[in-house]
């Protein structure tokens, strides 16, 4: 590749063995680190399969959450995750189109419905959707993939922890 000859040396004693030696344990720890965060990712990813009754685990995963400013300005994002990793080029936002005001549920279902619309075009279909909020943003993207005949896409959502402790239910969450 360099066009020429290249000549290596191997240090035998002194400075530059350490600095070698130095090298050598670097590289080791860094793969080692490496292989260690590739089997943690594989688990992470079996374990969310097992979560969601999925066969194989998600290579590709989207997120989606809505946000507004006092009920102004709606907007969306998507954040994709492709084998476990953050696949920032795949990132969107949405601007909603059709929803005025601070109706979560509705901007919801605007923006998976013009995402899986244009997947349906493409024939770029996540594994796995994951929406952020309760039974009623999940109710949404259901809803949406059934009015598109995708009932087999896997869905999620994600809801903080209620605490209800006039019911004694300390960490109660939506099912």
């Amino acid at each position: 590749r360099r066009g020429g000859r290249v000549q290596i040396a191997l240090p035998q004693r002194g400075e530059k063995v350490r600095v070698l030696e130095i090298a050598e344990q670097a590289a080791r720890a860094r793969f080692a680190t490496t292989h260690s965060e590739e089997t943690r990712l594989a688990a992470a990813l079996d374990g969310l399969a097992e979560i969601c009754g999925l066969e194989v685990p998600p290579y590709r995963i989207e997120c989606y959450d809505n946000s507004n400013l006092l009920g102004q300005d709606p907007v969306a994002s998507q954040v994709v995750f492709l084998d476990g990793e953050p696949a920032r080029a795949e990132y969107r936002r949405y601007k909603v189109k059709t929803v005025v005001g601070a109706d979560d549920y509705a901007t919801m279902k605007e923006i998976l419905g013009r995402r899986l619309r244009r997947a349906g075009e493409e024939g770029n279909f996540p594994d796995l959707i994951v929406v952020d909020g309760g039974r009623g943003q999940l109710t949404m993207a259901e809803e949406v993939l059934r009015e598109l005949g995708l009932e087999d896409q896997a869905v999620i959502g994600l809801a903080k922890p209620r605490t209800e402790r006039k019911r004694g239910d300390r960490d109660a969450v939506d099912k």
